[in-house]
């Protein structure tokens, strides 16, 4: 791409300059993916000069110049395959936090209303997240938190109104108004009760929660969350998430027998090491065994259960479930992942597994692709003791029984 001359940046030469950056890589309306990434970084290093020269301390001009960008950026078609944005628009956030750290109150004031009249239109769908953020952390004079208050009230009843598939947003908006009405003071009573009647959407429950522990009230913030769990037991990641604010909770108070429940919850329900580890830190030493009988009992995903035998050198129960899982399908994925824990004690066993795997793989394969994973995983069984013999065994038998497969035969000098 031909070097440009970077040319003394002016306050009414930015719309222009912003406008011949999108130019100049939309091609009929779209940026293309590939021409992302040098779109981003004209408009980084553009929006990077705004700031150096502090461009953007003319109230009134900048203002205009601003709603421009927003406009412009908002209704933006651009293929973000390659996730450029999430780095553009930190700093086109940056840019209306900067403008609004040194612009009037009166100015200020026109801010908040343009984006209270437009943050909800779609032609603003690509900059909204970035608005709302703006909108909830700037405008924080008692006039303009007043006036967030009934935009709040304003945009949810309309959506409640609505058959809009956004209603989920309501605990959003519910939980920024509540937050609006802690900037101001007001009482927590007050709070809690607005509060109560979104307590079915996660961040509004999540803040009710919040100042429920401040207060030291820990049986209702506990309701709180449980309530919201069994609400909606099907939503994606909220049990995580409801989990880890209670196990904090439950550390934080010393509530120490609820702590090792959840913490044992929390490794059943997501079967991550981490928690894990951490429950096994958790409970005495001298309870560990019988512990970790009734964890693994409880384990239902297989391969986390296996994990877990592994990192505790059970491995006469390893070698069990791992031929159980043979059994029903082998996968590559166990005989790499699974390979040091067993051997050196089941290492002949492993090997003859691994061959049967192997050899099962190559009879189904049917491309040069194929053939060349069967060859990459026959190099993992090299790693063990008798691998080689019967790697070589293996290949010969191969090209005594596929004669037809030349493509197969090239793979195989590989090895």
């Amino acid at each position: 791409m031909e070097t440009r001359t970077m040319q003394p940046l002016k306050l009414e030469d930015l719309t222009a300059q912003f406008d011949s950056i999108v130019r100049r890589y939309r091609d009929g309306g779209l940026i293309a993916y590939r021409d992302a990434r040098y779109f981003t970084n004209d408009m980084l290093n553009l929006f990077e000069r705004i700031e150096r020269l502090r461009l953007f301390v003319n109230n009134d001009g900048a203002k205009k110049v601003l709603v421009h960008f927003t406009k412009k950026l908002g209704n933006l078609n651009i293929d973000d395959s390659n996730g450029e944005m999430s780095i553009l628009l930190p700093e086109f956030k940056s840019l209306w936090m900067s403008f609004l750290n040194t612009a009037s109150a009166d100015v200020i004031t026109e801010c908040r209303k343009w984006i209270e009249n437009n943050i909800l239109k779609t032609e603003m769908w690509l900059v909204e997240g970035e608005l709302w953020d703006v909108y909830n952390e700037a405008f924080n004079s008692v006039a303009d938190l007043k006036a967030k208050l009934k935009f709040f009230d304003k945009i949810i009843e309309c959506e409640k109104q609505s058959d809009s598939i956004r209603s989920y947003r309501i605990g959003g908006w519910a939980c920024s108004r509540a937050t609006v009405m802690r900037k101001l003071k007001m009482d927590n009573s007050e709070v809690k009760k607005y509060l109560a009647d979104y307590a079915t959407f996660t961040d509004s429950a999540f803040l009710l929660f919040d100042i429920l522990v401040e207060e030291s009230k820990f049986e209702e913030a506990e309701k709180c969350l449980t309530n919201l769990l069994d609400t909606h037991k099907n939503w994606p990641g909220l049990a995580e998430k409801v989990h880890a604010k209670l196990k904090e909770m439950y550390r934080a108070t010393g509530q120490t027998e609820k702590f090792g429940d959840m913490l044992k919850t929390m490794v059943v329900a997501q079967s991550r090491m981490d928690f894990y580890k951490e429950y096994k830190d958790f409970v005495p030493k001298q309870r560990w065994k019988g512990a970790l009988v009734e964890l693994l009992n409880s384990i239902t995903k297989w391969d986390f259960r296996m994990d877990v035998l592994a990192y505790e050198n059970m491995t006469d129960e390893l070698y069990a479930s791992f031929c159980r899982v043979f059994s029903i399908g082998p996968s590559f994925f166990y005989f790499k992942r699974y390979g040091k824990a067993l051997c050196p004690k089941y290492n002949a066993e492993f090997v003859k597994m691994f061959m049967e795997y192997l050899d099962g793989a190559m009879v189904r394969a049917s491309n040069r692709k194929e053939y060349r994973n069967v060859v990459r995983e026959a190099g993992e069984l090299l790693k063990y003791e008798g691998g080689l013999p019967e790697v070589n065994r293996l290949k010969i038998s191969w090209l005594s029984r596929f004669k037809n497969r030349p493509a197969m035969r090239d793979e195989l000098e590989k090895i």
